[in-house]
């Protein structure tokens, strides 16, 4: 995208009023969660002012997002009118309260889940593109106690379009609307811890939940390199400002999460380092990277190259998720035959961190163009099992015994949001301790048993 100037400068100029203003920062008042007739009572608070916390004034209930705790206690769900929790051992309803920030047009809110690492509290992230009156990009994030629902803090953040989660749940990653920016946050504070070192006329790659070491104390990712602005005489006497667009940088960047300060630069010298997605192994011993249809593993003690993982047929695209002992190794391979443009996905797994394949718990289902929907849903406690979903299919592959279960079939997958626009929604989640599987629908928030695919529960308002 050619450089704008002009929006530059009122970026720059909106960043040195945030930062002039940062210190007047003052905790938000509390707000009152309605606890449900079969809830504990919570404590009373002091009620906010309206103008703090405005629920949507059209009660649609379309649901947003939902995420376990941590420790399996609760489940937090986020609708257009506000969040509500559930204790999941018996999925009734706690608490509810409003949330700032929606909007009307729903599918341009994007909602992030983040609970704290031990489960006492987590934070609403809604990030979002508002275009009345103008075009402007914002980021409202709310905490609230998980427990009673007390309102902990709140703040709205202009001019940043994307929030990313460090692993605790507390920390996170602002990204500014023209991502040259990125503004590290403690939000158990909240406070700002620093920012980013960037190169000149650099820009961040959106960052992935690989991207956070498992401690949270580094951050990797990849950056898009421009130029600087010339004056241009395209035609003759009329002066024009120009740059060449961003370039994706090869290599990957390494920062401290504390400072911002940028610690390495990682690049294989045998080719161009163009990885897509990144992890890191559970104790943090190496980064793993998918690059140029190989896999790459790097030392993070030398931060040098430590190992490859070649498969026989190159691919173009891979997931990495490590399972949580980081013994096993779990890809969704993308491929295209150019075989009448046939697109395939298929699964493959690999013993970590010696990356002998795994042939017998590999390509055991393949998708091909005709399927709607994929994905990876999560490792089950076992450390060897994982759940995948195949259109209206979830099924499970032992990767210790290449064993496939029985799939059970989720009805209403297929047609809960035909008819509604496309939402970025993570319409998946497992409790952590692998019994139950939750699906986002519209309207409400289905609970599968795990082993038998009987509905436990449907949370409906």
């Amino acid at each position: 995208m050619p450089f704008k100037p002009i929006r530059a400068l009122l970026a720059a100029l909106m960043l040195l009023l945030f930062v002039g203003c940062e210190g007047a920062f003052s905790f938000m008042p509390e707000s009152t969660p309605t606890p449900s007739p079969t809830a504990t009572s919570t404590p009373p608070h002091t009620p906010a002012p309206t103008s703090t916390l405005t629920p949507s004034p059209v009660p649609r209930k379309l649901i947003l997002g939902c995420t376990p705790s941590p420790d399996g206690r609760w489940l937090a769900v986020v609708d257009d009118l506000g969040v509500r929790v559930y204790e999941t051992a018996s999925y009734s309803e706690v608490w509810r309260a409003p949330v700032t920030g929606i909007l009307e047009d729903l599918q341009r809110n994007w909602v992030q889940i983040a609970w704290a690492d031990d489960s006492t509290a987590f934070i609403v992230s809604i990030s979002q593109e508002v275009y009345v009156p103008v075009v402007r990009d914002v980021s409202h994030l709310s905490r609230f106690d998980a427990a009673s629902g007390k309102l902990l803090w709140q703040q709205s953040f202009e001019d940043h379009h994307g929030v990313a989660f460090a692993p605790d749940g507390n920390h996170f990653l602002l990204i500014s609307i023209y991502r040259d920016l990125g503004e590290l946050w403690d939000g158990s504070v909240p406070e700002r811890t620093g920012t980013l070192e960037l190169p000149q006329y650099a820009t961040l790659e959106w960052p992935r939940t690989g991207n956070w070491s498992p401690d949270g104390t580094l951050l990797a990712g990849k950056l898009a390199i421009g130029s600087p602005t010339q004056a241009v005489e395209i035609i003759e006497g009329v002066i024009s400002l120009s740059s060449d667009g961003p370039t994706r940088e090869p290599g990957i960047f390494v920062w401290d999460t504390v400072t911002g300060k940028l610690i390495t630069k990682l690049r294989d010298s045998r080719q161009g380092t163009y990885s897509t997605n990144l992890g890191w192994s559970p104790d943090g011993s190496y980064l793993i990277s998918d690059e140029n249809g190989r896999f790459i593993l790097w030392n993070t003690e030398t931060w040098r190259f430590q190992s490859q993982i070649v498969y026989d047929e190159p691919f173009k695209w891979a997931s990495i998720d490590l399972s949580p002992d980081g013994t096993k190794l779990m890809s969704l391979l993308y491929y295209n035959t150019f075989e009448g443009n046939d697109i395939r996905f298929a699964i493959h797994a690999w013993e970590m961190p010696s990356g002998k394949h795994l042939p017998a718990a590999s390509g055991a289902l393949l998708a091909s163009s005709n399927t709607t929907s994929f994905d990876f849903v999560g490792w089950l406690p076992d450390r060897s099992s994982f759940l995948y979903q195949v259109d209206e299919r979830i099924v499970t592959l032992d990767t210790s015994q290449g064993q496939i279960g029985e799939p059970f079939p989720i009805p209403q997958a297929s047609k809960a949001w035909e008819t509604l626009p496309s939402f970025d929604i993570d319409y998946y989640q497992l409790s952590p301790d692998g019994k139950h599987i939750y699906f986002v629908e519209p309207q409400a928030v289905v609970v599968y048993d795990e082993q038998t695919g009987e509905v436990i529960a449907e949370l409906v308002d």
